[in-house]
């Protein structure tokens, strides 16, 4: 039988989706570099960045004032709970002119993940308390000078 020959585009953003999934990194880190048949399998070759994971301070301003924070490494997708709501924040690059950090973050709901809106550094989560809607904001700081000590010279 003979076959006639094409030449199909896909969207690599799947197929990093795919490689970061099972790499156990975030899909922003990483860079396909090469796709080759492999019998019945593709094999990718890609990269991620050396050195450090990004990190990021994640502050939560809860209703009644308080305020929290935890410094989160952004080297794959990571969970945190944000007044009892479970959300996901990941890596999504960097702000070409402040070269702060850059994250997507979705919430559970049910058995899916929902993106949340207003992500990249500053994003809010709508939960519950005692029965009534409440809205949790929520922002990720880029730390700058790591290991520095303040006011030393």
């Amino acid at each position: 039988m003979d076959r006639q020959r094409d030449t199909a585009r896909v969207p690599v953003n799947v197929l990093r989706q795919q490689v970061a999934d099972a790499a156990g990194v975030s899909a922003s880190l990483v860079e396909i570099e090469d796709v080759d048949v492999d019998e019945n399998v593709l094999s990718v070759s890609f990269s991620v960045p050396d050195g450090d994971a990004p990190m990021v301070e994640v502050l939560v301003e809860h209703p009644d004032g308080r305020t929290d924070s935890t410094v989160v490494e952004l080297q794959g997708p990571t969970g945190l709970k944000v007044y009892g709501e479970q959300i996901r924040i990941e890596y999504a690059g960097r702000d070409s002119e402040t070269d702060d950090i850059l994250v997507t973050v979705d919430q559970r709901r049910g058995d899916d993940w929902v993106t949340l809106l207003g992500c990249g550094q500053m994003w809010a989560v709508e939960t519950e308390r005692d029965g009534e809607p409440v809205r949790v904001t929520c922002h990720a700081e880029t730390p700058h000078g790591v290991g520095e000590e303040k006011g030393t010279e």
